[in-house]
């Protein structure tokens, strides 16, 4: 059996519109989905769970730009994660 037959592996999906709206953003560092990704695949980063009663499906990312924490909701299915959008918090920091 060879070793990686059965590596799962993630998607990430996202509206490439809304993307391109983030990196224009100031008040998000010019940030964006493509920015989450990296960190997540190559950096510490959290998942909380039940972050927001209003959206109950929705978990976060939550990742660290220049010690900043950066909220990224998503929603999974299986392997697809499909990112919403991303912010600032700083309750967090």
């Amino acid at each position: 059996m060879d070793i990686n037959e059965n590596k799962c592996y993630a998607v990430y999906v996202y509206c490439e519109a809304k993307n391109q709206l983030l990196k224009r953003k100031i008040d998000r560092f010019g940030l964006c989905f493509d920015d989450i990704i990296y960190k997540i695949q190559t950096d510490r980063f959290l998942v909380i769970e039940n972050f927001s009663k209003k959206y109950p499906n929705q978990n976060v990312f939550l990742v660290y730009f220049d010690g900043y924490p950066i909220i990224c909701p998503f929603e999974k299915r299986g392997q697809i994660f499909r990112l919403i959008t991303l912010f600032p918090d700083r309750r967090l920091r």
